[in-house]
């Protein structure tokens, strides 16, 4: 993933941020895989927003047809002459999740990343899945081609859906993505928990985007039907830590500029704030909650 990072195809002096690495504090930690950070995320939030959940019932009503409950926060590139963007680190944490006697939905949570063409969008997702579904938590990328989202079958390689243990939440995955000049958009994931590594890639042959233009963050619920139970999904947080620009390192504060909200939603919120290293790297919230119905 690192032939991002320099123009030099037969070598290069590879130069990342200090917080990529890990270390080993003793030989203990090193036989069984305990690794330490060199440092640690500041400023990020750990509460819920609990305002739009007070004292409200659920419905029980079934709807006709599947109904899109989402809500959005929208970041774009500063302005034109930034340098074009081609790879985006971070991590994304499916943080909690409730499930009880409910089925006829799907909820996802998002990092949205969008290439200066229709063509070319990767959605980075956490999905919670409902009673019918399993009832558990997947991670997969999601990448558009023309308007379409692309099956796995459409991908170069691909590492499947990624299963999230409902029991180590909550659970940090690395992401690192990359958008290159062939039209080949990649993505890898890297579990913090287990150390397992994931590699996407698609091949747009057609009018291919070459950077990224815009980021969202996303919490969408899709119902089917109005929940009889109740589930509460929260990812967070979502973190875009650093960006490759023009062979430098750029936090996302320097890249990327708030531009707004899609508005209020039932069921879904979603909140961001500039924290972590210099409080310049751009983390999303993101939350869905049956109890929400206004």
């Amino acid at each position: 993933m690192f032939h991002y990072l320099s123009p030099d195809t037969k070598g290069f002096v590879l130069s990342v941020p200090l917080s990529f690495f890990t270390y080993y504090s003793n030989v203990y930690n090193l036989e069984n895989g305990i690794a330490e950070p060199t440092s640690e995320i500041v400023g990020v939030k750990n509460e819920i927003n609990l305002e739009k959940s007070q004292g409200i019932s659920p419905l029980i009503a079934p709807l006709s047809s599947p109904t899109l409950f989402a809500e959005w926060e929208f970041f774009q590139r500063i302005n034109v002459s930034v340098p074009k963007i081609v790879y985006i680190t971070g991590k994304i944490t499916p943080n909690q999740w409730y499930l009880s006697g409910t089925d006829g939905f799907e909820i996802y949570q998002e990092r949205e990343l969008y290439g200066e063409k229709p063509d070319g969008t990767v959605e980075l997702t956490a999905s919670y899945h409902d009673s019918a579904h399993g009832g558990g938590i997947t991670l997969a990328p999601a990448i558009w081609d023309n308007g379409i989202i692309q099956g796995f079958g459409n991908y170069t390689y691909n590492s499947g859906l990624i299963p999230v243990s409902t029991s180590s939440l909550p659970h940090t995955y690395e992401y690192y993505c990359g958008i290159g000049a062939s039209g080949k958009y990649e993505v890898w994931f890297h579990d913090t928990v287990n150390g397992n590594w994931y590699y996407y890639r698609y091949d747009d042959s057609t009018n291919p985007s070459t950077y990224y233009n815009e980021i969202h963050g996303s919490s969408e619920l899709w119902q089917f039907n109005t929940p009889a139970g109740l589930y509460m999904a929260n990812t967070y947080p979502v973190i875009d830590e650093w960006n490759w620009v023009n062979n430098n390192w750029y936090l996302p504060k320097d890249i990327w500029t708030y531009i707004g909200w899609s508005g209020n939603r039932p069921y879904v919120h979603i909140d961001y704030n500039w924290g972590g290293y210099q409080q310049k790297q751009l983390i999303t919230y993101s939350y869905c909650d049956s109890r929400w119905t206004t």
